[in-house]
């Protein structure tokens, strides 16, 4: 629907950013979670916003910065609007 929708008002569909929201759950296992959001990616999600069970909790980013670097390698690379290279570079 979003391909067809940027195709009728001519703007590059690999322009536009692809979000998603949700929460980032109790899960700890680096694994299952790199798969999740792995997942997201192949389905085209530039960006994952996460609601983070506990933001108290400094073991919440602890792992949140290792997922983030087994990650890293994933998907295309971020749009211009998100600091990285235009998507035909």
């Amino acid at each position: 629907m979003l391909r067809g929708d940027c195709e009728t008002a001519g703007r590059p569909y690999d322009a536009i950013v692809k979000t998603t929201t949700g929460q980032l759950g109790e899960d700890r296992d680096l694994g299952r979670m790199t798969e999740r959001f792995a997942a997201l990616a192949d389905l085209g999600v530039d960006l994952a916003i996460v609601d983070l069970p506990d933001a108290r909790d400094p073991r919440v980013f602890d792992f949140l910065g290792d997922l983030v670097r087994e990650l890293e390698p994933v998907g295309r690379a971020a749009p211009d609007v998100l600091g990285g290279k235009p998507a035909s570079a």
